[in-house]
Order: C-alpha cells, then structure tokens, then sequence
C-alpha cells in the first residue's frame, strides 16, 4: 500500500482504523492520567495517532474524523423560507441548539446534514476542544485532515441509495446511542441517549417512545469494539472516563 487512509469514531471511546482493516481487530490503549487522576485526552489522542503506522508516502496519508456521544447533540432543524443563504442557516442552526441544549456557541462546532429545500434538516453540535484535540494531533504529526463530522451523520451517508420513507437510523458507540428518526420521507427527530446499562433494544424503545414513532426499517450502525484479547495494530481503542456530559438528552 502507497499510503494509508485512517477512520476514526471519537466518543466514549477513541477508535482509529486504517483503511481496509476489519473492525474487529482491536488493540486496546491505556489513557494517560494525570496527577489528580483524571483522565488526558487530549495527550491520549496525541498518543494514539501519533503511534499509527505511516506508509511510505506518509504526506499522503489521511484521515477522517466522526464525533459522536457524549460529544455530540442533535436536534431536527425546521425549515425556513426566508432562511437560504448558507451563513444565514448555520447561524439559524446554532441559535436552535443554544436553545434546545443550552450550549455555548463558541464551545460548539455546527453542523448541518440531510438538507433539502422545503425540508427539515439535521442539525448538530461537535464539542469544539474535541475537535481542537484531534486538529493538533493531525498537524503535529503532520497527518493530512480530511473531514470532521458527527458520528450521526457518518451512518447516515453510509447507507446506500435514499433513506426510506419511515426508519430509524442507530449509532451505538461505548457509552451512548445516537438516533435520526424519518417518517413519511421526512426527518422528524435527532438525538442522543446514555447506553450504560441498557441493550441495543431498550435504548431503541427509549428512543422511539421519545420520538413517538416505531418505524419498521432499522439501521443499526455498530462502532463499539470488544475489549477482549485483540492483537492487530491498524486500530486503537481506548476508554474516555470522563465522558459524562450534562443536557445531553433527547427533547421530550
């Protein structure tokens, strides 16, 4: 291989995976932990990429970023028709998720997905001193940044051809569930739940209880990794415990 192209899921966990690597070939990382013992992230990211194996046309290796829970809000953006300059709409989108999650706009990077005229869109809000770490990582390392996006969008544009009328889209990553709900060929709900202790399936009763909608067509994207005894280098896994986030819940 000339150069390697590396995915990575940043959530409770970090999960780095280069390209044609099965994903259950894992190798699981210890984070660094401070004095006061808490958790570094940002030197577990440093760490992680920066003992990814490199080709030998390593200025051509890149990567993708996907954000997902607990870094990650969402929430159905309604359409407005006086709203159209693209500006103008991420600026309607950050408005939307200050008030719906009380966040602050300059801690947040906005997103917004699955647009199309006349309709409801996805909105959603990365956790920016996430992004922040995995940008300097990249450039210390001198890593080429492809894309960073949510982790909700990255399932969606994984499907392939147009979503179905009525479905339910599922990412679960350690930790947490994310969750797009269409109905009738519209988007009609987005947002995130805590997973710890619940199956796939009680989260997805939760969810679909919350959204008041029990669509038929499920898509179920899996990125949590086992951490049992696993022994490829192409993927990194390591546990984030301080993943808890306040108001990061789905709007009843």
């Amino acid at each position: 291989m000339r150069w390697i192209k590396y995915s990575a899921v940043i959530g409770a966990e970090i999960t780095l995976r280069t390209s044609g690597s099965p994903l259950d070939e894992a190798k699981n990382s210890a984070l660094q932990v401070t004095e006061a013992g808490e958790i570094d992230r940002a030197s577990s990211i440093d760490a992680l990429i920066a003992g990814l194996p490199r080709s030998a046309l390593p200025m051509l290796d890149a990567i993708e970023v996907a954000v997902g829970y607990p870094y990650a809000n969402h929430m159905i953006l309604p359409w407005q028709d006086e709203i159209l300059i693209p500006a103008d709409r991420l600026a309607y989108a950050e408005s939307m998720l200050e008030q719906q999650y009380g966040i602050v706009r300059s801690d947040w990077y906005c997103e917004i997905f699955q647009e199309r005229f006349a309709c409801p869109a996805i909105a959603s809000a990365i956790r920016r001193d996430v992004v922040d770490e995995i940008v300097s990582a990249c450039k210390k390392q001198k890593l080429r940044l492809r894309r960073v996006h949510s982790l909700l969008a990255d399932t969606i544009n994984r499907q392939s051809g147009a979503p179905d009328a009525d479905a339910v889209f599922v990412s679960h990553q350690s930790g947490g569930y994310e969750f797009a709900f269409r109905r009738d060929g519209i988007w009609c709900n987005a947002f995130a739940l805590r997973g710890i202790g619940q199956t796939a399936e009680q989260c997805l009763i939760s969810a679909s209880m919350m959204a008041n909608h029990f669509p038929t067509n499920i898509h179920f994207s899996e990125y949590a990794i086992p951490h049992d005894d696993v022994t490829a280098t192409e993927i990194a896994t390591a546990t984030d415990a301080d993943a808890a986030l306040e108001n990061n819940h789905a709007p009843v």
